[in-house]
């Protein structure tokens, strides 16, 4: 989830003109703090669930795949190799279309093994990847036109009919992460945003019934949920963890909070709207009260699932996870709230599919891409629980719920920073960067410092690797531009 993640093609729609315009973070399920695969329903592909409920439908214990296409009996049988990195169940799923596609009969036969992320470095560099990977918006960057590495995709997708791939049907931003130096690594499989679940039963019983959207009204909503006895929790609203740097990057976004000078030159991490937001989140433990403070914290006393907290932070693609643990629960998606300067920008999860410098037979391993990724993809995304990017996809019946509807409006209506992702994830020494923040967000949490002590601490040292790694930042995003 992680791309976030994701953004693909038009990368204009990103706004990569203005680099201090909104603000910048790293995104999301591609990075380090990638959601966890979501438990995969067992409802047949293309039912749609009913509006009223926002569990995940239960059918058929195989997706309903339809044939795409004639089989073929003049071509002798190709194998295409095929790895992903995800949970059990989603294994299973993959394995699901996969069989389904074999038994089309189309000339080539995918053999689909689940292997450990850790094997794919030392793959590229043995030119032993297999022809398909399933593939993060990290992966352009680090193994693009490598020998060994990922091939670009371009002269497939610009095929004619069934063999390409119409690139304008799909959203902008998800198929953008996966551009590099101006050429398409991977078609985008599914996509993701950060975001709260929160629990319907709850919230009906507090008399919380419209749903907060600014600081203020987050607030005024958490304190109606927030039960203690004494110095006991009873029931906290919030279950966010203790490390609050991607809980800051993702609510700078909607504070408009900015990163770093036009130029480069500069640090804006301890900007007024990056204080202000940090600020904010420290407050909500140790001011409001809405979930214990760091000192207290333990996951058990804010478990979303047995009801001791009322907002989970995550995203809705924990909702199968979510509804295994605790299948009675009744569930909606509370979006991150604006800030006094708002801005409608999100980060973006998600997965491709890509094909590797070792792929003999090219065009028969873009078929499979085209399968998942084209001919079979609102199916795949019903059944993984999870966004499909192309846009007549989101218009499906079944992305009305009320976990789904506000996630789809959102990659509908917000822009995503493409460069920023870039700054956090994908150039070289962004480690570095996001080091500094890790350790201003716990230096404030902690109340070892103010948040402004700890932020200028983060943005003196954002100074000194903007002046040693200025020049190959700047020529590192111009390649992107």
């Amino acid at each position: 989830m992680q791309h976030q993640d994701g953004s693909r093609g038009s990368r204009r729609w990103v706004v990569l003109t203005s680099l201090a315009g909104l603000t910048g973070a790293v995104m999301a399920a591609c990075g380090s703090d990638a959601p966890a695969a979501p438990v995969p329903p067992t409802k047949a592909a293309g039912s749609a669930p009913s509006p009223a409920n926002t569990a995940v439908p239960a059918a058929t214990a195989k997706p309903a795949i339809a044939p795409t296409m004639e089989p073929s009996k003049s071509k002798p049988s190709v194998k295409i190799t095929f790895w992903q990195y995800q949970d059990v169940p989603s294994t299973e799923l993959f394995q699901k279309y996969v069989d389904a596609f074999n038994a089309e009969g189309r000339g080539s036969t995918i053999q689909h093994d689940r292997v450990e992320g850790a094997k794919k470095a030392p793959a590229v560099a043995a030119n032993s990847m297999p022809d398909l990977d399933l593939s993060n918006p990290n992966h352009p960057a680090q193994f693009a036109a490598l020998n060994g590495g990922m091939v670009a995709l371009d002269t497939f997708i610009r095929k004619q009919g069934p063999d390409g791939i119409p690139q304008a049907e799909y959203l902008p931003a998800p198929w953008g992460l996966y551009t590099w130096k101006r050429k398409q690594y991977g078609i985008p499989l599914q996509a993701a945003i950060k975001n709260f679940i929160y629990n319907k039963d709850v919230f009906a019983e507090v008399g919380i019934a419209k749903l907060p959207t600014t600081w203020d009204d987050f607030v005024g909503a958490g304190k109606k949920v927030v039960q203690k006895e004494g110095t006991v929790w009873k029931r906290s609203f919030l279950n966010m963890n203790t490390d609050l740097n991607r809980t800051w990057h993702e609510f700078s976004y909607r504070n408009n909070t900015k990163r770093v000078t036009d130029d480069l030159t500069k640090s804006l991490v301890n900007s007024p709207e990056s204080i202000q937001t940090l600020q904010y989140l420290v407050d909500l433990a140790h001011v409001h009260g809405l979930q214990p403070k760091p000192e207290e914290y333990a996951p058990e006393t804010v478990d979303f699932t047995t009801g001791r907290s009322a907002a989970h932070w995550g995203g809705f693609q924990n909702a199968t996870a979510i509804l295994k643990a605790n299948p009675a629960l009744k569930l909606g998606t509370l979006l991150i709230p604006y800030g006094p300067t708002p801005a409608k920008v999100t980060g973006i999860a998600g997965e491709c599919l890509s094909m590797w410098d070792s792929s003999k037979d090219r065009d028969a391993a873009f078929q499979f891409i085209r399968y998942m990724c084209y001919d079979r993809n609102l199916a795949w995304c019903k059944d993984y629980f999870i966004v499909p990017v192309r846009k007549a996809d989101l218009l499906d019946p079944y992305y009305q719920s009320e976990l789904m509807a506000p996630v789809v409006e959102t990659l509908q209506s917000h822009v995503y920073l493409r460069w920023m992702y870039d700054l956090g994830n994908t150039f070289p020494h962004a480690a570095k960067f996001a080091s500094a923040i890790t350790t201003a967000c716990k230096e404030a949490y902690t109340l070892q410092k103010s948040v402004k002590q700890a932020l200028d601490g983060a943005a003196d040292a954002h100074n000194a690797l903007l002046s040693q790694y200025g020049s190959e930042l700047k020529q590192f995003l111009a390649d992107q531009a």
